[in-house]
């Protein structure tokens, strides 16, 4: 274990065990707070919507050609950003939006696939809401369970 002196920044205090792992800057006191004023003064200028039920999320499906037979399933708020995050890990740039939808069920039909299609212990490396599915059956139950809600 590091026995190295902390020392906060803010309110000076020194005791280790009042420190996050990591943060050798701020107390785990102090730390909070500071995330709390940074999450105020964003909410404060418009930043950060207060409510969900305010929020729009979208169920999308986003498919890679290196993985024809793999779909991910997931819901975002904003999609392009997803799936920007996604091309970070291809050279190629090769992720692709499938299809996307409003719903006001997305949190409902994420759990659905989640559930229907939880890989087995045999498939341990197929996690993240990546399902061996094709996109045409997914849109399928998608809109099922919407009709459905």
């Amino acid at each position: 274990m590091n026995n190295a002196v902390r020392y906060c920044r803010i309110c000076k205090e020194t005791d280790a065990n009042k420190f996050y792992p990591l943060n050798h800057k701020k107390c785990k006191k102090c730390s909070n707070e500071y995330q709390n004023k940074k999450y105020l003064d964003k909410k404060d200028k418009g930043l950060i919507v207060s409510s969900i039920k305010n929020r729009i999320d979208y169920i999308y499906i986003i498919t890679n050609p290196a993985w024809p037979k793999y779909i991910k399933i997931g819901r975002a708020t904003n999609i392009e950003n997803r799936l920007r995050s996604y091309q970070t890990s291809s050279p190629y740039r090769d992720y692709q939006i499938s299809f996307q939808i409003q719903s006001n069920h997305s949190h409902k039909i994420e759990r659905y696939f989640a559930d229907k299609y939880r890989p087995k212990e045999t498939d341990k490396y197929i996690v993240n809401e990546w399902y061996e599915l094709s996109v045409e059956d997914a849109i399928k139950e998608i809109h099922s369970i919407i009709l459905q809600s």
